[in-house]
């Protein structure tokens, strides 16, 4: 039997033709079976004639498989941003989804912070630092690679005190991002003690947690960074500044003002600064070639 298109007759000598079911189509006649949906796309309707019976997922929807009848839902913390997505991506950092169909992630506000990708929450940091700086050293025009500074002062305050803080069992986070959000370094400092020339890591020396890089091969150039507090037992602001040297930072004048945040878990939740500099805070050196961003009392 010679079915039409949009059916088919699998077995031989029968008499009926059968519609294609939800998710499949068939364009020419007699077919004997019928075609899936490609992945991205779907068809909620039996008997589907051609190919373009199959829509493409909308943004915040996607199908993974062929022959879908319908598309799922992006969960929260991911998002598709365009149609006919095949999978959902999961928000970056810095970013949130926290409802479900998210065709895009939302930033999170200064003075909260995503650390984690798939994010559906922002973290606050404790206190917004109300002074920063941050300085990078022979970027932009510079032609020569492998010799990028940088210098970052931050501050933040410790609600259970700076004796709460142990980065030698919790690490610590550095994330510079642009205007745009890109990333310039998402530098994840490890834990653990400092045990002398060739290795990394941290110790307590005069009442300031100190890391040290000397293996020659430092998370995104970062030697050094320093806590300081004002008391090991109250709560303090803490004080914190980072130092790279000999790498590649990608920042220019048209990434202005950046975004500076600086993360140490406690005993309970981590810890930031968030120096979100505004415009007018950035200043690009052109024949130093050096990009300085600085927060005044404001």
């Amino acid at each position: 039997m010679n079915c039409s298109p949009g059916t088919f007759n699998a077995q031989a000598g029968a008499t009926l033709c059968t519609s294609c079911p939800a998710g499949r189509y068939s364009e020419t006649s007699g077919a004997v079976a019928c075609a899936a949906c490609a992945p991205g796309t779907f068809n909620p309707t039996t008997g589907g004639a051609a190919a373009s019976a199959c829509k493409a997922c909308e943004p915040g929807h996607f199908a993974e498989s062929p022959g879908s009848a319908q598309c799922a839902d992006c969960v929260p913390g991911t998002f598709s941003a365009s149609a006919g997505a095949k999978q959902c991506e999961a928000c970056p950092l810095g970013m949130i989804a926290n409802q479900s169909a998210a065709a895009a992630c939302e930033s999170c506000p200064t003075g909260q912070y995503a650390f984690v990708e798939g994010s559906t929450a922002c973290t606050a940091c404790a206190v917004q630092a109300p002074r920063g700086s941050v300085q990078f050293t022979k970027v932009g025009t510079d032609k020569k690679a492998g010799n990028d500074g940088l210098a970052i002062d931050s501050q933040f305050q410790v609600p259970f005190g700076f004796a709460s803080l142990d980065p030698s069992l919790t690490g610590a986070r550095v994330i510079v991002q642009t205007v745009t959000e890109a990333f310039v370094l998402d530098a994840a400092l490890p834990p653990g003690v400092y045990a002398g020339k060739g290795t990394r890591g941290w110790e307590l020396r005069q009442g300031q947690w100190e890391y040290t890089d000397t293996t020659g091969l430092p998370v995104d150039g970062i030697t050094s960074m320093t806590l300081a507090g004002n008391s090991l037992n109250a709560s303090a602001l803490v004080q914190a500044s980072v130092k790279g040297t000999k790498t590649d930072y990608a920042v220019n004048a048209a990434d202005e003002p950046l975004r500076v945040v600086i993360a140490v878990e406690d005993v309970s939740v981590p810890q930031c600064s968030d120096s979100a500099f505004q415009v007018g805070d950035c200043v690009f050196d052109k024949k130093q070639r050096t990009l300085t961003c600085q927060q005044p009392v404001r």
